[in-house]
């Protein structure tokens, strides 16, 4: 995404796509809310964070290329979520 001022209301392009993700996310949250997803909530929360700080001009994302985990990966990281929502990384 581009850096450049939007002549309207001053934001830059990633502010704005930020703004906009985070009106998403807000909703995204309350669904899941809704419905009892503790951990889809509290993953949406990490990523509205993160929408929060971008749309507010405190942090510029990264430029990165997208790294896929190795398969093996996949179930230690499942593990570490199910360690956090139980407690026990505290």
């Amino acid at each position: 995404m581009q850096q450049t001022k939007t002549r309207s209301q001053g934001q830059t392009d990633a502010q704005a796509t930020g703004e906009y993700v985070r009106q998403m996310l807000t909703e995204l949250r309350m669904i899941a809310n809704a419905k009892d997803l503790d951990f889809l909530t509290y993953l949406i929360e990490m990523a509205l964070l993160e929408a929060n700080d971008i749309a507010e001009g405190r942090m510029t994302p990264p430029r990165r290329e997208t790294v896929v985990p190795e398969v093996s990966d996949t179930p230690q990281a499942v593990e570490l979520a199910k360690m956090f929502m139980r407690g026990e990384l505290n």
